[in-house]
């Protein structure tokens, strides 16, 4: 617990220093259609100026840093009139152009004035004491970063939404011409805005210093970080910067916690998912942090769930692979409504692909996802061929014969599978030829939860194409769909052969962090807790998914664990609870709220 509050507490000071960098860049990109790489040189010039200031001339270091944020305005202001102004109509390309060569003049200017070396700015003694928290000691200059960046973000609401210049800035904004024709002076505005931007910058920059040391290469080494907040953030957002750099804060320093080794990697990595698949659009990045807010959340708690239960990696990693499992189920049954019991056959059949093809052929990790993956969708595929063609309770009983017939087949081919024994001598080779998977399964449980969290985001993008409107569709009506010249049995057997291959991935996971692959992979009551959990959470929706998988494996294993012999009663319990009172699913309670709420709003008017 002590780890989680020290991740928090020194994130949020990380965050809150990203923030007042970036919003300015953000505000004034969104406002002026500029792409200023050069914004983190006026951090630069901020820190310069208060390191001149307070360990040159000597100067209290509250004084150094309001003349400092000064000097760094008086300097904004004639630039965005003689440089900015110039380029706000040019393309993308020669605004990147013109910001690099005004960064590196910058960076020219601070290292023949100052040196290359780092600039230091001397805190006073009060900003130097140590704040006790109860489970650490925190320096009272990280207390006050964390109190300024408050300061700075309800600061920055009162100006943009109480104030005569708010309203005039968020009218240049919506329509310049309309708001210069009203009699708005747009470039005062523009100046303005600019200027304080740097002050921002400035004041980021200096506060900022123990953790963003400052020297003249400042804004190079940097301004990716401060482009990803407001890329991630919105263009113009201050809300959505904030939350993006909270995020970012976070983010980042779990990482340096928690995989040290790997911190960058694991950082950019986040990033790279998260930027790659959002739709780029201005002003859209506070609906696009709260649309991937899902798989945020299970970083976060997935995170917090290896900080407090560090000796149930295991149990956790097992969690994890039977989320993918039951997502897999999800897009069969609930975005095309393909009622199966089977879906274990193919869970099976990745397992021995998997473990097969690291056994004979190649050890690689990844390699072997992908050999369970065409290993469940081809059993999908071949089955489906048929299964697609009936439905009802004939379709749930095939689905159950062909995962016992794969049992069986197992059993039978024991020179190959080890039949009742299992499928043993599994020794998959390094993740990504880097991280070797250990006895405590850290690297084990990191691995399946990048896999889950890339199934996640690819069902997510599924379910919002074509193809996954077109699922549900025919899951509501397969007759009007068919009526409309929709291919039903087509998209019904892809969507049980891509479900397949997902469905193949888990049990490749299963096979490669276990290192044993038995016949109970094939077994009913895999297929039916499988059910269980996606009706427990809510089908058709993904996170219904992970819901309720991750609440049937708790209360199972808390049950368990109270009382091996009689915990069905609880399950049980829970089953027939969620049938009669929650038949859509937990995931579904928000809309049902909302609904009643509706309702007794519609009555009472």
């Amino acid at each position: 617990m002590n780890l989680l509050l020290n991740i928090a507490v020194d994130g949020i000071a990380y965050g809150m220093i990203l923030f007042m960098i970036a919003v300015g860049l953000s505000v004034t990109m969104g406002l002026m259609r500029v792409v200023n790489l050069a914004h983190g040189g006026f951090a630069l010039i901020g820190g310069a100026l208060a390191h001149w200031l307070g360990a040159g001339l000597g100067l209290p270091f509250g004084l150094a840093l309001l003349l400092a944020v000064a000097g760094t305005i008086l300097i904004a202001m004639p630039l965005e009139r003689l440089v900015y102004r110039r380029i706000y109509g040019f393309g993308e390309l020669q605004q990147v152009l013109a910001t690099i060569g005004l960064t590196f003049l910058m960076i020219a200017t601070v290292n023949l004035l100052l040196g290359s070396s780092l600039l230091s700015i001397p805190l006073p003694e009060p900003l130097s004491r140590s704040v006790d928290l109860g489970f650490r000691q925190l320096t009272a200059h990280r207390a006050a970063v964390i109190a300024v960046g408050a300061l700075v973000i309800l600061g920055l609401w009162a100006l943009l939404d109480r104030t005569r210049f708010g309203i005039r800035l968020r009218a240049a904004v919506d329509n310049r011409d309309t708001a210069s024709a009203l009699g708005i002076d747009t470039g005062r505005i523009y100046m303005l805005t600019f200027a304080l931007g740097a002050g921002l910058a400035a004041l980021g920059g200096i506060l900022g210093a123990e953790l963003l040391p400052i020297d003249a290469y400042y804004p190079l080494r940097y301004m990716v970080l401060f482009l990803i907040v407001v890329a991630i953030g919105g263009l113009g957002s201050i809300l959505g910067s904030f939350v993006a750099a909270l995020a970012i804060g976070l983010i980042e320093t779990a990482s340096r916690y928690l995989v040290p080794d790997m911190a960058t990697i694991t950082f950019f990595g986040i990033v790279i998912l998260f930027l790659a698949l959002r739709r780029a659009a201005d002003g859209e990045g506070l609906s696009m942090a709260v649309r991937f807010l899902p798989p945020l959340l299970m970083l976060l708690a997935a995170v917090a769930a290896y900080v407090l239960f560090p000796y149930n990696l295991a149990f956790l990693t097992r969690i994890v692979i039977m989320v993918v499992l039951v997502l897999s189920l999800d897009l069969v049954l609930g975005f095309a409504g393909i009622a199966t019991l089977g879906q274990a056959a193919m869970y099976g059949a990745g397992a021995y692909a998997a473990g097969l093809f690291a056994i004979h052929v190649w050890a690689d990790p990844v390699a072997g996802l992908l050999a369970g993956a065409l290993a469940g969708a081809a059993l999908a595929a071949l089955s489906g061929a048929v299964l697609m063609r009936t439905q009802g309770l004939t379709l749930i009983m095939l689905t159950i014969a062909v995962a016992q017939i794969c049992a069986e087949i197992a059993n039978r081919a024991r020179e190959v599978t080890g039949g009742a024994d299992g499928l043993r001598g599994i020794r998959p080779g390094k993740v990504l030829g880097l991280w070797e998977f250990d006895f405590i399964g850290i690297t084990g449980y990191w691995y399946a939860l990048a896999v889950m969290l890339l199934v996640f985001v690819a069902l997510a993008i599924i379910g919002r194409s074509p193809f996954g409107l077109s699922l549900r569709g025919i899951h509501e009506s397969p007759e009007r769909m068919v009526a409309i010249g929709v291919a039903v049995y087509r998209r019904r057997l892809a969507a049980y052969t891509l479900g397949g291959g997902i469905a193949g991935i888990a049990g490749a996971l299963t096979a490669q962090i276990t290192q044993l692959v038995s016949l109970e992979t094939f077994s009913f009551s895999l297929s039916a807790e499988a059910l269980i959990m996606l009706i427990l959470g809510g089908t058709g929706r993904l996170y219904g998914a992970v819901l309720g998988t991750v609440i049937f494996m708790a209360v199972h294993h808390l049950a368990a664990a109270n009382d091996p012999f009689n915990w069905l009663f609880v399950i049980s319990a829970l089953v027939l609870a969620v049938v009669f009172f929650l038949p859509a699913g937990i995931a579904h309670v928000p809309t049902a709220l909302k609904r009643l709420n509706r309702r007794e709003r519609h009555a009472k008017s």
